[in-house]
């Protein structure tokens, strides 16, 4: 507002300038108009009475001035120079008459270009103050407010480019929220799952401190011990390594890898226990290559197969069954196990859940192999009958495979041709 009155003024005094300016020109020119009006009427009047040529002298002054049909012959009397009219009785009113005028007009221009700026910058000003309250909102936390703005103008962009901020902020706000939610309750369930093996531990151990304990006893406690120090580091291991996918530090890169090799390593770490449960796996791959991250994709297909392990009778069976299609490539892991309940179905993918409290699984591992699973954009699904058996499908989809092949076969072209290029050179 200070920088507009500033700007005013300038203008208002330029303007007044002008108008004195003007006003005096207007009335040197009109003076002017007068002296030929007065030479005309005096010339007029001597064509016919050259007596009169004095009288007419003293007659100037009352002159009417609208008379314009006279020839000039006043020279002689000085009446032609533009200083001697200021004597004439009608001048200070016409003079007075241009000023007002002028001043008029001046005071009605100053207006003219005040009040819409005036108007403009109150507007201005109402709506930066609305601006700053709603601030003051998201200041509190309270980021549900609208700043959209559909006029033209830098302030409606501002108020659009905040409001996008506003969005953001809000969602970044929300997304914190919920990962606080998550780890507070991930550090719970922790404390839940090393909760009962420390305290068998602690058990054992006082137990071991009994120096009256048969060998044969305390040997035996020692491996109950170690399995249940193998299971922490288990669970602390898988822990990590899902907080890990969690926070996004680890990203996986899609390669072409054998599909045969990928079930071996997948199946390695289980042969044992499944021979010694007698359970029969069988494996059907009729694709030669799979486009995945080799590493986490073993690392889900083991916590698959460890459930269907786990899960499967002794004397059992599993099939493992590769395929694919034009556009994804489907592996199945099949078994004639247990089963899953209609009511525990929905929620096998929950991290920590378990269909069987009494069960020592943790309920971790289907989790990682769902989250590892969709972070090369594929998907998984399960189908399970009570007693019949469960069936899980992983999908992994092509589109990016043929992406990239496109872009290697273009910089292989590229390549190819600055060579010929350079050869040609």
């Amino acid at each position: 507002m200070k920088k507009l009155l500033i700007r005013q003024s300038i203008i208002f005094l330029v303007l007044l300038l002008f108008g004195i300016c003007f006003h005096t020109m207007t009335f040197q020119y009109f003076k002017r108009l007068l002296i030929r009006n007065n030479q005309l009427i005096a010339g007029t009047i001597l064509e016919k009475h050259p007596e009169l040529e004095s009288e007419l002298v003293e007659a100037m002054e009352t002159i009417d001035p609208t008379n314009t049909d006279t020839l000039p012959i006043l020279e002689k009397y000085d009446l032609d120079d533009i200083e001697a009219l200021d004597e004439l009785s009608f001048m200070p009113e016409i003079k007075k008459t241009l000023l007002y005028i002028q001043l008029i007009y001046h005071v009605t221009a100053f207006l003219l270009l005040s009040v819409p700026f005036l108007l403009y910058f109150y507007n201005e000003k109402k709506r930066m103050r609305a601006i700053r309250n709603e601030l003051s909102k998201v200041l509190n936390d309270d980021f549900y407010i609208s700043l959209s703005d559909y006029e033209e103008g830098e302030l409606s962009n501002l108020k659009n480019d905040l409001q996008k901020m506003i969005v953001m902020l809000r969602d970044y706000s929300e997304s914190m929220h919920q990962d606080k939610l998550a780890l507070e309750q991930t550090l719970s369930d922790i404390s839940h799952q090393l909760k009962t093996p420390l305290t068998s531990m602690y058990m054992v151990n006082d137990l071991l401190m009994n120096e009256q304990m048969e060998p044969e006893k305390k040997k035996e406690l020692l491996v109950k011990n170690k399995k249940q120090l193998e299971r922490i580091e288990w669970l602390v291991t898988s822990l990590l390594k899902i907080s890990r996918l969690d926070s996004g530090v680890i990203k996986l890169k899609r390669t072409s890898v054998s599909a045969q090799k990928l079930i071996d390593d997948a199946l390695a770490p289980l042969l044992i226990p499944m021979e010694l449960k007698n359970q029969t796996v069988k494996v059907e791959c009729e694709v030669d290559t799979l486009f995945c991250d080799r590493h986490w994709t073993i690392e889900a297909l083991i916590n698959l197969l460890k459930n269907a392990h786990e899960h499967t009778k002794e004397n059992g069976t599993i099939q493992i069954v590769v395929k694919e299609n034009p556009i994804y490539t489907v592996i199945t892991i099949q078994d004639n196990g247990e089963g899953i309940s209609k009511k525990d179905l929905p929620h096998i993918f929950k991290r920590f859940y378990k269909t069987n409290e009494k069960s020592d699984s943790i309920g971790i591992g289907l989790n990682m192999a769902k989250m590892i699973v969709e972070k090369q954009n594929g998907t998984i699904s399960v189908t399970s009958k009570k007693n019949v058996g469960t069936t899980f499908t992983l999908k992994f989809y092509k589109t990016e495979l043929l992406e990239e092949e496109k872009i290697k076969k273009e910089k292989k072209k590229n390549t190819i041709k600055k060579i010929r290029e350079e050869h040609l050179k």
